[in-house]
Formats: C-alpha cells, sequence, structure tokens
C-alpha cells in the first residue's frame, strides 16, 4: 500500500513540473439568428389568463364536496361507536374540587 502511494505521489510530482500542452485551436465562428416573433394575440393571451382560472375555480367546490362527504361519514361511524373516557373521569373530579 505504501509503495502505490509512493509511486502515486511520484507520478503526480513529476506531472507538475511539465509545462501544460499547447492548445492552438482557431475560435468558431457562430451565426445566431432570433426566430420570428408573432404579433401578440389578445384572445390568446386572455385564454391563457383566465383558463386556468377557470378550472381551479371548478376543482375549488369539487374539493368541498369531497370533503364535506368525507366528515359526514366520519361524524356518523363516531356517533354509532361508544367512547369510553376512562381515566379522564377521575381527573375531572379533581379539578372541580379545585
Amino acid at each position: 500500500m505504501r509503495r502505490s502511494f509512493l509511486i502515486l505521489t511520484a507520478l503526480s510530482i513529476s506531472a507538475w513540473s511539465q509545462p501544460p500542452a499547447p492548445q492552438h485551436q482557431t475560435p468558431v465562428v457562430v451565426k445566431v439568428e432570433m426566430p420570428p416573433t408573432n404579433a401578440p394575440n389578445a384572445w390568446r393571451h386572455f385564454a391563457e389568463l383566465i383558463l386556468p382560472g377557470i378550472i381551479g375555480a371548478g376543482f375549488a367546490p369539487l374539493g368541498i364536496w369531497l370533503t364535506t362527504k368525507h366528515n359526514d361519514k366520519t361524524n356518523a361511524a363516531n356517533r354509532k361507536t361508544p367512547v369510553g373516557f376512562g381515566d379522564c373521569k377521575g381527573q375531572d373530579r379533581r379539578r372541580a374540587q379545585e
């Protein structure tokens, strides 16, 4: 293990002492053309703004309806199942005496 580190260290030190290789590349000339811009369309802009609002306004009542439906089922199940308080009754008596 020590020998391999010694060899790697010697190779890296010898590589540092050498000058970097010259890079003789001519620059590449690129002509950039922008695509033509179309005139803004008022109706399309209006649809881009209004359509997401309409979709969101449609899903909001759906979410409210589903939440209400779930809560009603949960409340009905809670009414059917008796809840035992156990130790809570003793704590309530102690609080009433204070």
